[in-house]
């Protein structure tokens, strides 16, 4: 297929086992067993998993068929939509009572009726903070061939992480306790001395008859009703996690041993099946584009720096700078930019770092670019203490902690990868509204 992008989940059959288990604990619980509506919601939901025809999880079909409603009309009949949110709800009442011990929980695709289950992420003790961190040595260069070493074990520990539904995957070498000034960082402070969520984003594949499909116009829920028209093989069935970026591996195993520096533990999970309520209270680092990590585009929604309108069938790429200043640029790339399979690679990227603080005590860190290699190139440079020092200065007021900071850099593809980055201009808003 001539893709760099690496398998991290378990097969569809394995899956489909998962989510059918789920669901039958669902029916005979307790919390579930006086709702006689949300119980055929329930058995439809679960008969439909094993149909390759994506029309199951289409309004029409639930109304028909789960509710017995033959003329079942969805402009005119709410009971698709009332149920779902009485499910959803119910849903909520299970896990924080009866269900709380389930490893893995059912969720639904973001503006669709699709289930699916994601592993359910306990809170961990955080252990106590050192009063100081020494700085250390320089650390060992990592060479070529341990880099790609470290790249086959990210992506064999992120599809264990998937298919053990829950388990947390460590690289248990040992590392060097990070610089004070690391630790301190306004970016990094917040992710001392606890469990990160690293949720990876995963492109929208599809598969058909001879093998598997990937356009770039296709890549929210909403792309789904033009699919048949931009596809070149059809009929095809979406597969939204099954695949991420061969690049975002490698960095996060790098990322993995950062965070062991600050005395943190990493869960992979993929981008799609994480959510603003699943936030609260947890530190998350989002790698990738919103195009694989739906949750962005609502997360980055009221930032300075954020994606475009989405338009289903177009492309999805780039970003917006919502209030210029002078000498900026009102996108990024440019009016004459496009994406990387459009482009000579020799062009630059943008990249936009977002650090977000939100109101329900979780920290999010984002990084991404329209191409594949640039949030793994930054996320990589994030971690170079000379970096961050960097930034420490240019960037934030360290008698103030920051509610968002965003930093756009240029990255140089000269040679056709990522060599290099130049800072471009910032924006942080501390609590009392005032953005510098």
């Amino acid at each position: 297929m001539g893709s760099n992008e690496s398998e991290i989940s378990p097969p569809e059959s394995e899956k489909a086992v998962l989510l059918t288990e789920s669901l039958d604990q669902l029916l005979a619980s307790k919390t579930f067993s006086r709702s006689g509506q949300l119980k055929r919601l329930l058995v439809y939901l679960r008969d439909a998993t094993a149909s390759t025809d994506p029309s199951v999880w289409s309004e029409t079909s639930i109304g028909a068929i789960a509710f017995g409603r033959r003329d079942f009309n969805p402009k005119l009949d709410t009971i698709v939509r009332v149920e779902m949110r009485r499910l959803r709800q119910k849903l909520d009442e299970y896990y924080a009572g009866e269900g709380a011990a389930s490893a893995l929980r059912l969720r639904f695709e973001r503006n669709t009726y699709r289930p699916y289950v994601e592993p359910h992420i306990p809170p961990v003790p955080e252990p106590p903070v050192e009063p100081s961190l020494p700085d250390p040595p320089p650390p060992p260069a990592v060479t070529g061939r341990s880099f790609r070493s470290g790249v086959v074990l990210g992506a064999v520990g992120m599809a264990a992480v998937l298919l053990a539904a829950g388990v947390l995957w460590q690289v248990f070498a040992p590392t060097e306790k990070a610089s004070r000034q690391m630790a301190e960082s306004p970016i990094w402070s917040g992710f001392r001395s606890t469990n990160v969520v690293v949720a990876v984003g995963t492109p929208l594949f599809f598969r058909y008859q001879e093998g598997f499909e990937r356009n770039y116009h296709t890549n929210l829920p909403d792309d789904l009703q033009v699919a048949e028209k931009v596809l070149a093989h059809w009929p095809a069935f979406p597969l939204w996690n099954l695949w991420a970026p061969f690049d975002d591996i490698g960095a996060a195993v790098n990322l993995d041993r950062f965070l062991s520096s600050l005395n943190s533990t990493a869960t992979i999970v993929s981008a799609r099946q994480i959510s603003y309520g699943g936030l609260a209270g947890k530190r998350t680092i989002v790698m990738g584009q919103p195009r694989g990590a739906p949750l962005l585009v609502d997360l980055l929604a009221e930032q300075n720096f954020r994606p475009g309108p989405h338009i289903a069938g177009q492309t999805f790429g780039g970003f917006v700078n919502a209030h210029a200043k002078p000498g900026e640029l009102e996108r990024y790339p440019g009016a004459n930019g496009t994406l990387m399979m459009q482009s000579d690679e020799s062009n630059p990227d943008y990249a936009v770092v977002t650090s977000i603080r939100l109101a329900n005590g979780g920290e999010v860190l984002n990084v991404f670019g329209d191409r594949a290699q640039t949030g793994a190139y930054i996320i990589r440079k994030l971690t170079d203490p000379m970096i961050v020092m960097e930034l420490n200065g240019r960037v934030f007021d360290r008698n103030r902690a920051h509610r968002s900071a965003q930093i756009v850099f240029r990255v140089d593809y000269s040679r056709g990868t990522p060599t290099g980055l130049v800072y471009v201009t910032h924006r942080v808003l501390y609590p009392d509204k005032k953005q510098q």
